[in-house]
């Protein structure tokens, strides 16, 4: 951690950027969690100068201590996500600042874009040299890529295929920051000590909820989410990495790769109940910009799966997962034959602690809470099957709240 980074981020003028990255970049550095020759470069169409990025990271902060240097720290490089000249200025700038610090440094690329600029992205990287670490010992060269990996399962194949192709394995790290919030990681922690250890288990569990209830509307990204639908923007990830803390196989003293399969063996093992599956949509959600009239795009899923993993055989796991609800609520419920729950919630406030371990994760090259290629891929498949089973279910109504 104390070699010299660059943090490059595409799309640093965007809602996620100026919401969550930007401000848990912010913390760490405050905090002296960084490396101590840190640079940040941020990457968009925006025609910005270094004044206006400065800006831009400053507004987006609160007035604290080690604001203004932190600020001073941003550079700027407009230009296309498929245009090699693009790269070849980024390129220019990086090579300036390895000069600054007098040595080759650890480079660290967050895709914060939509899905569609991936491809691109990848390939730009690796023909400009970019995506080349220093040396087989030094100057590391990572991709952070948000989610969602793909649009579906087709997609995702194509793209890990590309990456397979472009960059070694553990180059690359897709986020699902569900998987960092401390809350739900408590639950490996409970299955691993005491009677928890010795109960978890069909012989014990009756029943598994998995809860992602948000009073939000779908408002600031209608159109986007008109396109997807609850089943895809959580289900494919949010939904699944819960299920996955509750089923997955535990071992002593896993390793990344072991943590990665025991996800996967999971995720192979669902199905979907088609009898008791249900589908909603808020009445006023037509009403948005750049919903379609007739959209019978659900904003609410109830839907029950089953494990055939031999350690829960019979006991359903029911999904909750929508928008405009009575009132927030994400968690993982445990219901005990003996009418007692343990409660796993996480609030909505852990969200900028997660990206601070997204961040603090991959350069620390730990891809335990990170979803493999397989992943991604299983969970669109996963995805398919429950939109599969929902869209023969009639479209009822709510009323937001």
């Amino acid at each position: 951690m104390n070699t010299p980074t660059q943090i490059i981020i595409f799309g640093i003028t965007g809602d996620l950027s100026s919401k969550k990255i930007l401000p848990s970049l912010f913390s760490l550095y405050a905090k002296g969690m960084l490396p101590k020759k840190v640079s940040f470069i941020g990457f968009s169409r925006r025609d910005f100068s270094k004044l206006d990025i400065e800006s831009f990271v400053r507004d987006t902060l609160l007035p604290e201590e080690k604001r203004e240097e932190f600020v001073k720290l941003f550079h700027y490089v407009q230009g296309d996500f498929s245009s090699l000249e693009s790269y070849a200025h980024l390129r220019q700038l990086v090579d300036v600042i390895d000069e600054n610090f007098m040595q080759c440094s650890n480079k660290l690329y967050y895709l914060s874009v939509s899905p569609q600029y991936y491809k691109p992205i990848f390939n730009a990287l690796k023909e400009s040299g970019l995506s080349e670490p220093c040396s087989e010992d030094t100057g590391w060269a990572r991709i952070l890529v948000e989610k969602p990996f793909g649009y579906d399962n087709a997609s995702s194949k194509r793209l890990n295929l590309l990456v397979d192709k472009l960059f070694k394995s553990e180059q690359v790290f897709r986020i699902d920051h569900y998987m960092m919030k401390t809350s739900l990681q408590k639950i490996i922690e409970s299955r691993n000590s005491g009677e928890f250890k010795r109960r978890w288990n069909s012989e014990y569990i009756k029943e598994i909820k998995i809860d992602l209830l948000e009073t939000a509307t779908v408002e600031n990204r209608s159109e986007f989410y008109d396109s997807l639908g609850v089943v895809y923007d959580v289900g494919q990830n949010h939904i699944l990495q819960m299920i996955a803390l509750a089923l997955r196989p535990l071992k002593e003293d896993e390793t990344a790769d072991e943590v990665q399969k025991a996800r996967e063996s999971v995720f192979e093992s669902l199905s979907v109940e088609s009898e008791s599956a249900k589908r909603a949509q808020y009445e006023s959600y037509k009403t948005h910009k750049g919903v379609k009239n007739n959209s019978d795009t659900e904003t609410y899923i109830d839907v029950t799966m089953h494990s055939s993993l031999p350690e829960f055989n019979g006991v359903p796991i029911r999904v909750r997962a929508g928008k405009a609800q009575p009132k927030s609520f994400t968690a993982v419920t445990v219901v005990w034959k003996d009418g007692k729950e343990s409660v796993f919630e996480t609030p909505s406030s852990e969200s900028q602690g997660a990206y601070k371990k997204v961040l603090l994760d991959c350069m620390n090259g730990d891809q335990s809470v990170f979803t493999s290629g397989l992943e991604s891929e299983l969970g669109w498949k996963i995805a398919e099957e429950i939109k599969e089973v929902i869209q023969e279910k009639k479209l009822e109504t709510y009323n937001v709240g």
